[in-house]
């Protein structure tokens, strides 16, 4: 069943010529419904907002006239260059055009910030849609508002967070390397539209034997915990930095094991790849230094994130 979370209902109404009132059509509404599907199609919100014809609306007396629903907001005198800041600033920002804006609208305040409707489609209607050569190019400023706009399936905009991310890497310390599988799990709190405070917890594994005859297999562990920051640089790119403390325990089998601690640095990026509500799936690149007693120990990892806006 199709399901769009706005209509902009654009009156082409049509009177005779010698009709003193005039009428939308003959003042441009076709053109202006025109520019709003293909505005709406170069931003990839045509599965998401409709643009409709729309009947006499009785105002036709003050030029094209506009209606935007749920928010029940009527603009006047619509032209064709006017269509490009409704779509920008009230379909994806939340505010209303205030100069467009017909009097007796007791229930809009333009000074308000208006509730931006949550589109899920926006991703998906991205994917799928593909604009002509000759269409209009997405602005990336105003792709950027709409992508701010949608909290719920875009980007990690408010709220508490959560990640989690399994994959392996390269542990190399006091001469030696070792592949090692790796996890990382963040808890973060929004706080702007696009960064993200973070606490960390990283940890790796390694195995080793002795050089001694059958001897056993040993597992050294690495784990870290951090707190930083983490950026969203674009829609679905970002970069991340945290310090904290590294703890490394070295098994030595029969004898115990040993810990040593100290500062820890960590630097990553990643890509979300899949948005569905609150879940975002992702690619992420990171690496972590720590110095210890013995020396300078550094992890690196590559692995697949998973996580809850």
């Amino acid at each position: 069943m199709p399901s769009f979370q706005r209509h902009v209902f654009v009156c082409v109404n049509e009177r005779p010529a010698d009709d003193p009132r005039g009428s939308c059509k003959a003042k441009g509404g076709a053109e202006v419904r025109d520019r709003f599907k293909a505005e709406l199609k170069a931003r990839g919100l045509a599965k998401a907002i409709r643009a409709n014809n729309a009947g006499c609306l009785d105002q036709c007396a003050r030029g094209v006239t506009v209606v935007v629903y749920p928010e029940q907001v009527w603009y006047g005198g619509v032209t064709v260059d006017d269509v490009v800041e409704i779509v920008e600033k009230h379909l994806i920002g939340g505010q209303v055009v205030e100069r467009l804006l017909m009097p007796d609208q007791p229930h809009v305040d333009a000074k308000r910030r208006l509730p931006i409707v949550g589109v899920a489609l926006l991703a998906l209607a991205g994917f799928a849609g593909t604009a002509r050569a000759d269409d209009p190019k997405p602005d990336p400023l105003a792709q950027a508002k709409a992508e701010d706009a949608n909290l719920e399936s875009t980007a990690p905009r408010q709220g508490v967070t959560i990640s989690l991310a399994l994959g392996g890497g390269l542990i190399v310390g006091n001469g030696s390397s070792e592949t090692i599988p790796a996890a990382s799990l963040r808890v973060g709190h929004v706080a702007t539209p696009n960064t993200i405070i973070t606490l960390e917890i990283v940890g790796g594994t390694f195995q080793h034997k002795q050089a001694t005859v059958n001897a056993p297999t040993l597992f050294d562990t690495s784990g870290s915990f951090l707190v930083g920051g983490l950026y969203y640089v674009g829609p679905s790119v970002w970069i991340r930095g945290a310090g904290g403390v590294n703890v490394h325990t070295i098994d030595h089998g029969p004898m115990g094991t040993s810990k040593m601690a100290g500062p820890a640095g960590a630097f990553g990026a990643g890509v979300d790849l899949i948005r569905r509500h609150f879940w975002v799936a992702g690619l992420e690149v990171f690496g972590i230094g720590a110095v210890n007693r013995d020396g300078v120990l550094f992890t690196t990892a590559f692995g697949l994130g998973l996580s809850h806006y």
